[in-house]
């Protein structure tokens, strides 16, 4: 089975060294779109200093597999 790595781009950018061994494509962008959830979830306060926030998934060979990207807006009080 093909190894992915999801990796963040917000003001930094957190490369994934390790990656998660799946089974398809479908299961990569499945999981990628669960684990942005759970770490926009996780770390919500910290969001909106810099409200663009990306997930960049790669294969092995460093293909890219799919980008999810984020971008909060806050409106006039």
């Amino acid at each position: 089975m093909p190894r992915y790595f999801f990796n963040i781009e917000d003001d930094r950018h957190l490369s994934d060294q390790v990656g998660v061994v799946l089974p398809d494509l479908e299961a990569a962008r499945v999981t990628a779109v669960a684990t942005s959830g759970a770490i926009i979830k996780d770390h919500a306060k910290r969001f909106w200093p810099d409200p663009n926030w990306k997930m960049r998934v790669t294969d092995e060979q460093g293909s890219i597999v799919c980008d999810l990207s984020f971008t909060g807006t806050v409106g006039a009080s």
